[in-house]
C-alpha cells in the first residue's frame, strides 16, 4: 500500500469513527531512527524542542539497540507524504515514526528469531511514551462503570464518560 492510500485510510478512520489521539507511533523497518515531523523538508514544528525530549527520554529505555532521534528530512533526507507529519499536521501533539533495527544487514527482512528481541526492546519506550500522554495530555478522560436495573429490564451497564481538561501546560 503506497503512502497516499494508508493517509486515506487513516483519515477515513479519524473522520467516521470520532477518534481523538494524543500520541501517533508509526513503526517502519529499518534503521534504528526515531524521526520528528516534518518530513518534507527540513522543517521544524514549533514544539519540536517537547517531541524531541520525549524522544530522547524513549529512546534511552533501548538496551539492544541504539536508535537516533531528530527531524526526519535533517536525519535521512526530504520524504513527503507521511502518516506522522499528516497527523501532526491536524493537531495531535505528539507524532513520531521509528524505524526499527536493523541498519542494513537483513534490510527490511528481520529474521525470525530477532523479531521478539525487537519487541523487548522497544517495549520500554512504549512505555516512557504511554506514561506522558496518560498523564499529561490535554486532558484526563474517567470511565465509570456501573449496573443499571429497572423493574422492566434485565440488570445491563452503563458507562459514562467524563472529560477534564489537563492542568499542565503539555498541550
Amino acid at each position: 500500500m503506497g503512502k497516499s492510500s494508508q493517509i486515506k485510510r487513516i483519515k477515513y478512520c479519524f473522520d467516521n469513527n470520532g477518534i481523538t489521539l494524543q500520541l501517533y507511533l508509526t513503526l517502519h523497518s529499518y534503521g534504528q531512527f526515531g524521526l520528528l515531523p516534518y518530513g518534507y523538508d527540513v522543517v521544524y514544528p514549533s514544539d519540536y524542542n517537547d517531541l524531541l525530549a520525549l524522544a530522547n527520554n524513549a529512546a534511552s529505555k533501548f538496551v539492544n539497540y541504539r536508535y537516533t532521534v531528530g527531524n526526519t528530512a535533517a536525519l535521512l533526507y526530504a520524504a513527503s507524504g507521511g502518516s506522522a507529519d499528516w497527523v501532526k499536521s491536524i493537531g495531535i501533539k505528539y507524532s513520531y515514526t521509528f524505524e526499527l533495527p536493523d541498519r542494513g544487514t537483513n534490510a527490511f527482512t528481520l529474521p525470525a528469531s530477532e523479531i521478539l528481541p525487537v519487541c523487548q526492546d522497544f517495549f520500554p519506550a512504549l512505555d516512557v511514551f504511554a506514561t506522558k500522554v496518560a498523564t499529561c495530555c490535554g486532558a484526563f478522560t474517567t470511565t465509570t462503570t456501573k449496573p443499571l436495573t429497572t423493574r422492566t429490564t434485565r440488570p445491563t451497564t452503563t458507562t459514562k464518560r467524563t472529560t477534564t481538561k489537563c492542568p499542565c501546560t503539555c498541550g
